[in-house]
């Protein structure tokens, strides 16, 4: 059985040392991608399958949407 809330904060604190957009450095709160970091971990409940390469481009598409570049 899956545990949604250790897997969300694993995923949380993954993505919050990366910084994707640099929010969290400048004082963001640590929940700033949560809406990124749920969309993340869904399709990796859907996938079921943690391939580097695939999890590496779904979290930059997911990124690249929720941060478009002006």
């Amino acid at each position: 059985m899956k545990d949604y809330k250790v897997d969300f904060n694993l995923v949380r604190q993954i993505v919050n040392e990366i910084d994707p957009v640099q929010l969290v450095s400048f004082g963001a709160p640590i929940d700033e991608y949560d809406t990124q970091i749920n969309d993340i971990l869904s399709f990796i409940y859907k996938q079921n399958i943690l391939v580097k390469e695939v999890l590496a481009k779904k979290v930059f598409d997911v990124f690249k949407e929720s941060f478009p570049e002006e």
